[in-house]
């Protein structure tokens, strides 16, 4: 009773709630600059072990050889064509036999086989093999033209088994292809083409034929279709584009040949974000001081990040951040440990607590790639000394990511600027067991290291980056559809 007392005559009692209010801030503050401490939760490991690994290679060895693949080495488009089809084949799990017209004058009987992919834009050499063709096709073959067919003779003797009923010698120009709804995830709706030409023959098909993609819209040219006939089914790629940017249109086309076709849709995406967490960011910040009137470490903290997040949660986007321990140039092995791990630390736990991981992107932004690599005026960076230089610089990339973040698994690395050398990418493998999957680049692009959609020889799986920059053109839209 005394001390209830004692405080209801203190004279200075509503300071006490003042004060009060005053600690609550500085604990809310005092959290909010520290981060929020994350712990990672024990998940189900999703990569097996190196040595179950069944690589790609290994599986097609075994599969039975029910395709029959026509081409010829000597035709520049054949060759790009069948470039593409070599991994659909592999992707989709089909054996092949390969006969290339350039030197094999035997073909095999059609019978031998379910399917026959013709990837001859000119199909005069086949001769009698062609009217042989369409026999096994009337009797329950199935067969894809996947080229741009020229208008000859030969083709003229088919044009009506394909289901033409007309044609003329002068191509059409696919600027955009519009796909059926029906055909592929994606469709319903027209995709531009970049850097377009007059890629596909001008025909108009009969009332039979099942068009299934056509240049611009409903009523375009046809670039994909099949005919019926006999038994058999006919299926045409018209639109003569052999890159590695719509594989999946010719993968959508092979698949209509059987009852069942399988062929692999990924359906998803993943987010990226490079050199996150990191030091501050190089630059002046012109355009950041001009149009927010703030420093370049004030923008990222309080405009740049908080955009992100509230993007991540309006979309459900759980970001992969790699990070990179500082910017420095050095590449002969001596390493400056980073000291002010405050902001690593701010950032990462506020990622992994939104539910993304965390990888690795570098000791420094300079690639893994020694002194015969010269990058000419084409990049702006330095080549390590040696492989123990290169390898040290990565070590200390590892011990810092343990050191800050001690309870959370990081397993994918990502190349600075996409490029890793040959070198760098076997040191990967046979040294830092923990880096698990590369994300590097779909498409090609110079010192660029490019990959399939595989787990490689040495158990790392290659997981390439589609689309980048977030710079959503149409050229990335169709990168992304296929």
């Amino acid at each position: 009773m005394v001390r209830l007392k004692s405080l209801k005559t203190f004279p200075f009692k509503s300071m006490l709630v003042i004060l009060c209010v005053f600690m609550m801030m500085a604990v809310v503050l005092f959290a909010e600059r520290s981060g929020i401490q994350y712990t990672e939760k024990n998940r189900k490991v999703a990569y097996l072990d190196r040595e179950e690994v069944v690589t790609e290679q290994t599986a097609v060895k075994s599969l039975p050889k029910t395709c029959l693949v026509l081409r010829n080495s000597a035709d520049e488009a054949s060759e790009q064509a069948w470039t593409q089809f070599q991994q659909i084949f592999k992707d989709m799990k089909v054996g092949t036999d390969v006969v290339d017209l350039k030197s094999d004058s035997v073909i095999p009987d059609y019978d031998e086989y379910e399917t026959v992919v013709v990837l001859l834009s000119d199909i005069s050499p086949l001769k009698e093999k062609l009217l042989e063709l369409c026999d096994w096709v009337s009797e329950g073959g199935n067969a894809l033209f996947a080229m741009t067919l020229q208008k000859t003779a030969y083709t003229s003797i088919i044009e009506q088994k394909l289901g033409i009923i007309s044609s003329g010698y002068e191509n059409t120009v696919v600027d955009s292809i519009y796909f059926e709804p029906d055909f592929m995830l994606g469709g319903g709706q027209a995709y531009e083409i970049t850097d377009p030409y007059d890629s596909a023959w001008s025909v108009q098909l009969s009332e039979q034929a099942k068009v299934h993609a056509q240049v611009e819209d409903e009523n375009g040219q046809p670039v994909i279709w099949e005919n019926q006939y006999g038994k058999g089914k006919f299926v045409v790629d018209n639109f003569g584009l052999y890159e590695k940017a719509v594989r999946g249109f010719y993968a959508a086309s092979y698949s209509l040949l059987t009852d069942v076709g399988i062929y692999p849709v990924i359906n998803g995406s993943a987010f990226y974000l490079d050199d996150f967490p990191s030091p501050v960011p190089n630059g002046d910040g012109t355009y950041v001081k001009r149009d927010y009137e703030m420093s370049i470490s004030n923008f990222y903290m309080n405009v740049w990040w908080p955009d992100m997040l509230e993007l991540a949660s309006d979309h459900g986007i759980h970001y992969t951040g790699v990070m990179i321990e500082n910017y420095g140039d050095a590449t002969d092995g001596t390493i400056e440990k980073q000291k002010d791990t405050k902001r690593f630390e701010y950032f990462g736990n506020m990622l992994l607590h939104q539910g993304g991981e965390l990888g690795y992107h570098g000791y420094n932004h300079q690639p893994l790639s020694l002194p015969n690599t010269d990058y000419g005026d084409v990049l702006p960076y330095d080549t390590w000394k040696n492989q123990s230089a290169m390898k040290k610089a990565v070590k200390e990339l590892v011990r810092f990511g343990d050191k800050i973040f001690p309870s959370t698994s990081m397993s994918v690395y990502v190349p600075p600027s996409n490029v890793l050398s040959a070198e760098g990418r076997r040191m990967l493998a046979e040294d830092f067991p923990q880096i698990r999957t590369i994300a590097s680049n779909y498409f090609t692009g110079e010192f660029a290291y490019v990959q399939e959609f595989e787990v490689a020889e040495d158990g790392i799986v290659e997981q390439p980056r589609i689309i980048s920059g977030a710079i959503i053109d149409s050229y990335m839209k169709m990168a992304a559809l296929f």
